[in-house]
């Protein structure tokens, strides 16, 4: 597990005043029935938009990574020099059933456990949102592989064992199949594989599984879903043959290189997950800049009760190539409830009612501002208290909202960085309006 922790400057307050005062009147009279003054009215409401850089409001920051395993993923990635910089080769392992039912030379139907694989094919879905042309080969997996554990340089990582993979990549290979994609192909791609190996699949003593590859430079896919179909011939009836479906039971991939560690920036998302943890201390009372006491009278309290809106707002950066997303991702923010049992800490609940959208053209070079809701964290930090009256959580995390679900990351300025995080408020206020 990679942990890195940002630095964090000291950097100007800044606020903006972005409302003006609403007032209604009912009547107009000589006197003021309830006021205690006549020449003044109690309420002018003020809507006051502040935003509090880093060195006002953050207390530290870790990124962590190693949250999830590449096995937990929805799909698995298939990439060959993607970037400039980035393979990644998917492994499968199938399981063939121990009989088949099958009608025999008389029609009637028996049950047949000595069935002989002649032939298959693979069967692969993929996504192909934004997807080129690409030729695929599969190998037949030698080297027994550990699905949860298994990398690039590692076949098995385990309590008891710990195994490099013969050549790093999960090589070698025997290679069984190939085919080409175009988009006019749809979603679907049949590989065929040839005989000798799904037989030699029948027996595991043999073959641990299957390393599929792509040999299009610069393409990455995505396979949704990952089958293998097998062509038997029965015992009891030789002259006919049957397809077989098998069950995929264990599928990852695995990648290099891995990724750098975070230097300075912040990380959310990936496989294995990365985390931005936060440490926050909110100030009640305000008492500058100029701008902000040119509207309000400083020091200036903030009600609690009167934050409308309250976000970590952060800026993106490119993420190192080879891990730069290609698909919307999805943050959240979630309160940590255990700082002290950090990176296990349990987490609070969404607060940002189920994640911020974030294109993935904001990390493509030119930078973009990412707002994550946090208004009830930080109204309890506030307060002193949550609304139940329990002790105010103080840490929070930047998460990927599935995580691991995504392959690449998204990556933002860290503190004392160019675009580095701030905090924006959006608060209610009320100041007498003199009558004239």
């Amino acid at each position: 597990m990679r942990k890195g922790r940002a630095r964090h400057l000291a950097a100007p307050l800044t606020a903006f005043v972005a409302a003006a005062a609403v007032l209604a009147f009912a009547s107009c009279t000589n006197d003021t029935a309830t006021g205690l003054d006549d020449d003044l009215l109690p309420l002018r409401p003020r809507t006051i938009e502040v935003r509090l850089p880093w060195s006002q409001f953050g207390v530290g920051i870790d990124v962590i990574g190693g949250y999830g395993l590449v096995s937990e993923t929805p799909s698995v990635v298939l990439a060959d020099d993607y970037q400039g910089q980035l393979d990644a080769r998917a492994l499968a392992a199938f399981r063939y059933p121990p009989d088949v039912s099958v009608d025999d030379t008389t029609g009637v139907v028996r049950i047949d456990t000595a069935y002989v694989p002649v032939g298959g094919r693979l069967l692969v879905r993929i996504d192909t949102i934004g997807q080129e042309d690409f030729h695929i080969v599969a190998g037949l997996l030698l080297d027994r592989w550990d699905r949860t554990s298994a990398t690039w340089e590692v076949a098995v990582d385990s309590v008891t064992m710990s195994r490099l993979w013969e050549e790093p990549g999960a090589g070698p290979v025997v290679p069984v199949g190939s085919a080409d994609w175009t988009p006019e192909m749809g979603d679907s791609l049949i590989v065929p594989i040839d005989s000798l190996a799904v037989a030699t699949w029948a027996d595991t003593s043999q073959a641990s599984g299957l390393r599929l590859e792509l040999e299009t430079p610069g393409r990455l896919v995505r396979i949704l879903e990952l089958g293998l179909e097998v062509d038997a011939r029965p015992s009891v009836n030789p002259d006919t043959l049957v397809a077989v479906e098998t069950a995929t039971g264990n599928v990852t991939f695995i990648y290099s290189p891995s990724p750098p560690d975070p230097s300075g920036g912040l990380r959310v998302g990936g496989v294995p997950a990365w985390r931005t943890v936060m440490r926050l201390n909110v100030p009640l009372v305000l008492d500058g800049p100029p701008e902000l006491c040119a509207e309000v009278t400083c020091p200036f309290e903030i009600d609690p009760s009167r934050v409308n809106l309250a976000a970590i707002a952060l800026t993106t950066t490119v993420p190192d190539a080879g891990f730069r997303p290609v698909d919307t991702l999805q943050l959240d923010a979630r309160g940590i409830l255990a700082p002290e049992l950090l990176p296990k800490s349990p987490l609070g609940s969404s607060l940002a009612s189920g994640g911020v959208l974030v294109p993935s053209e904001a990390f493509g070079g030119s930078t973009r501002e990412v707002e994550i809701p946090v208004t009830s964290f930080v109204a309890d930090l506030l307060r002193g208290e949550t609304s139940t009256g329990g002790q105010p959580l103080t840490s929070l995390a930047i998460v990927d909202l599935f995580e691991p679900r995504s392959f690449p990351y998204a990556t933002f300025a860290g503190p004392g960085q160019e675009g580095e995080p701030f905090l924006r408020m959006i608060v209610t206020t009320a100041d007498t309006v003199e009558i004239r």
